[in-house]
């Protein structure tokens, strides 16, 4: 048999309310994402899933053509990767999940492989699926479409997730799918864009600094 040489190494986790994750050894690879209210009923395993895609489809451009060792713990999750495929009782929903990281990793030239750890050994990723960010909101779409017809339209949403973003592009505080990248104060294309701002409320003096510092346009949304 041969043996293929492992090139990443993850760790995710998933609680009732979230997942998260990260890519060992590479720095500010944090991830997370919350689940709507309709996943966070579904069973332990599937949000294990769920989880490992997300992280998967957060780092895409990282994996891409490599082979990765993803480590859990979730038991059901690593008998069903290392059995390469699920029971007869399997779930449909579990099924449908297990399936979409198959193909996700088949698109994506990735070879993947799992190991079961304790959950003491796996604790970054456990804190990262239960953090509880209370500045994850948003504003209700219908009013964003006054402002996008008044002042945009915006090109890029710099305070967001791919849950709650308004414009197509976006950044984010932590990697999630399809994120432009993290941190709003170090994209380079800030000049070029019309940018859409609705940040944490603790971060608007240090956006104002900056946009005025800078000449750049923005729309701020910012509390009376």
């Amino acid at each position: 048999m041969r043996l293929i040489p492992i090139s990443l190494r993850l760790f995710v986790d998933a609680s009732d309310s979230g997942w998260g994750g990260f890519i060992d050894g590479v720095e500010s690879s944090s991830a997370r994402g919350y689940f709507t209210p309709e996943e966070r009923v579904l069973s332990s395993t599937w949000h294990e899933a769920r989880g490992l895609l997300e992280l998967l489809r957060s780092h895409v451009s990282a994996i891409r053509g490599k082979c990765i060792l993803f480590f859990t713990d979730n038991q059901n999750v690593a008998r069903y990767f290392a059995a390469g495929g699920c029971s007869g009782n399997t779930t449909h929903r579990l099924h449908v999940e297990l399936l979409a990281v198959f193909w996700f990793c088949v698109a994506s030239g990735v070879r993947l492989a799992v190991q079961w750890i304790p959950r003491e050994e796996n604790d970054k990723a456990d804190y990262l699926s239960k953090i509880i960010d209370i500045d994850d909101w948003k504003l209700h779409p219908q009013l964003f479409a006054v402002l996008d017809a008044r002042w945009g339209p915006h090109s890029v949403d710099r305070f967001a997730t791919h849950t709650n973003t308004m414009c197509p592009r976006f950044n984010s505080r932590f990697w999630c799918p399809d994120t432009g990248g993290i941190d709003a104060f170090s994209q380079s294309d800030r000049s070029v864009c019309n940018n859409w701002c609705n940040p944490p409320f603790r971060l608007i003096g240090r956006l104002i600094s900056l946009l005025r510092e800078l000449g750049v346009e923005a729309t701020v949304i910012v509390p009376v």
